[in-house]
């Protein structure tokens, strides 16, 4: 079973995120310019190839992904669908 990065996102690169990251080269920084559901950005912090991995995206994926790798959610009890 191949593990899932990110957010359940349309459009999500989860499936591919560990073929991406495996091609690009180590460095400082990461800058995941599209981020959308953050798979990309997920499976780059797992890997430990960057110091900082910086998401972005036009909507709010990234700050709920954050937030939710965070704890903010932890105690959730209401049903969460997409």
């Amino acid at each position: 079973m191949t593990k899932k990065y990110g957010l359940p996102y349309r459009g999500s690169k989860s499936r591919i995120a560990e073929k991406i990251i495996r091609v690009l080269p180590a460095a400082d920084n990461l800058y995941d310019l599209f981020a959308g559901g953050c798979a990309i950005s997920h499976c780059a912090i797992e890997s430990g190839k960057w110091k900082a991995v910086y998401a972005n995206d036009l909507q709010d994926a990234p700050q709920l992904f954050v937030d939710a790798c965070g704890g903010t959610y932890k105690d959730e009890r209401r049903w969460i669908s997409r």
